[in-house]
């Protein structure tokens, strides 16, 4: 995990545990000015009856997806992703909204979502754009 944190050029805050010595077994990176954590397996007291577990030993399953937002240079970004060994599941592509945005895998099967804002766009550029009808709840 080490080399994805370096990799995607996000800081490390802190390293919480290793085991084994020079592996690390959780993590809190910083992205922008939001600290996340990356948990080992296992379960702890202060999460209750729940546990964590890794995409890895779940068949590649997972319920969410980290969201990290660059203010520039995506393709280079994912380029030097790949370099370093990262899975990439969707190589920078533009989309309807107006961002450019990549996915990839991290070592333990974490989806990761990267996009850079690259248009400001109304809803109705967005409904020409991608075909569909856009729809909020949050009013205006």
């Amino acid at each position: 995990m080490k080399t994805f944190v370096k990799f995607c050029g996000l800081r490390r805050a802190e390293e919480v545990a290793e085991v084994p010595p020079g592996g690390a077994a959780g993590f809190v990176i910083g992205v922008a000015d939001s600290p996340r954590n990356l948990s080992p397996e296992g379960a702890a007291e202060l999460i209750g009856p729940a546990s964590m577990r890794s995409p890895a030993s779940l068949e590649g399953r997972g319920t969410q997806f980290i969201r990290v937002e660059l203010a520039e240079g995506i393709d280079g970004h994912c380029a030097r992703a790949e370099a370093a060994g990262a899975r990439i599941t969707q190589r920078p592509a533009d989309q309807f909204y107006g961002a450019r945005v990549y996915r990839a895998l991290d070592p333990e099967g974490h989806v990761w979502n990267f996009d850079q804002k690259i248009a400001d766009l109304s809803m109705a550029d967005m409904e020409k754009a991608s075909g569909l009808t856009i729809k909020t709840s949050l009013g205006g």
